[in-house]
Parts: structure tokens; C-alpha cells; sequence
């Protein structure tokens, strides 16, 4: 995984540069800055529940879909994820990946969930901010970052932080 942390490191640093970072993270920023329009939709019927969002590549560039049914935070690691494969998995031809709620995960989903967390979440500006609270609280750091609190509580286990 120290791939996939080095190269959403060198994504936050061509975006932001020597300003530092700014929380909560600008993904649709990020996107755009790489030339990804990020749009919303509302999927109807069974997969209305079950698609998070979707990256394509067509004839007119690559896009990133949301559902807009999910909360911000939710689009906003769907858009980290997707952003993801298009810095990990793009080829610069084929781009096509759907992001649906499920259980089991391919190692490109895998990888693609770990982009967002180090995306969203950087280790060192969730150290810094952890250690700025008198008590570090996972609903407090959500915030800060614009993540849920699961995604906030998994990424302070994965660094071996408690709160």
C-alpha cells in the first residue's frame, strides 16, 4: 500500500503545493484541476440504493458521477475513491469503474478505498489535528475532514490512534 499512499501524497502536493494542505481536502478541485468534470444524478429503481458513483472515460474527456442521493460525505469519498483509479488503475485508454456497495472487493477496490482514505484523510494532517484537541474525538475529526465517522474511526485504527 505504500504506493497508493505515495501517490495520493503527490496528488495533494501538485494541488496544493507549498501552501500546505487546506481541510477538508477539495476533491471536485482536484478532479477538475486534472481535467474530470464531477457531476451529480439520481439513479432510479434497485441500483438507486447499491451504485455510490461511477469514472468514464468517453469521447469528451473523463467524468466522475455521484449519487446524489448520498450524503456529502459519501459523494466526497466517492469522488476520492474514483479519483483513485483514475491516479492508480488509468491506462489512458480504458476508464471505467463503478463503484457499488458491496461486501466483497477486487485489490483495485481495495486500492482505490485506500486512495481516498489518504486523500481525504493525509496521516500527518490527521496527527496534527488529532494531537490539537485536548480530546481527540472521531465525531470532531470528521468534521474537520469532511468524512463520515466510520471513515474517520477506520482511518484512526489504520495509524493507531483512539479517540
Amino acid at each position: 500500500m505504500a504506493k497508493v499512499e505515495m501517490r495520493a501524497q503527490d496528488v495533494l502536493e501538485r494541488f496544493y503545493g507549498s501552501n500546505g494542505i487546506v481541510l477538508p481536502v477539495d476533491v471536485v478541485g482536484i478532479a477538475n484541476e486534472n481535467g474530470i468534470n464531477v457531476n451529480r444524478a439520481r439513479f432510479s429503481g434497485a441500483v438507486s440504493d447499491l451504485v455510490y458513483g461511477f469514472i468514464e472515460k468517453d469521447g469528451t474527456g473523463v467524468s466522475i458521477t455521484v449519487n446524489a442521493c448520498n450524503s456529502l460525505t459519501r459523494r466526497r469519498f466517492t469522488i476520492a475513491h474514483e479519483l483513485g483509479h483514475f491516479f492508480l488503475h488509468h491506462d489512458g485508454e480504458e476508464l471505467e469503474y463503478l463503484d457499488l456497495r458491496s461486501i466483497k472487493k477486487s485489490q483495485e477496490e481495495q486500492e482505490a478505498n485506500q486512495f481516498a482514505a489518504e486523500l481525504l484523510m493525509p496521516e500527518t494532517e490527521v496527527k496534527v489535528e488529532y494531537e490539537k484537541l485536548m480530546f481527540p474525538t472521531v465525531e470532531a475529526l470528521a468534521k474537520k475532514f469532511g468524512v463520515s465517522k466510520q471513515a474517520m474511526q477506520y482511518r484512526l485504527k489504520n495509524l493507531g490512534l483512539s479517540a
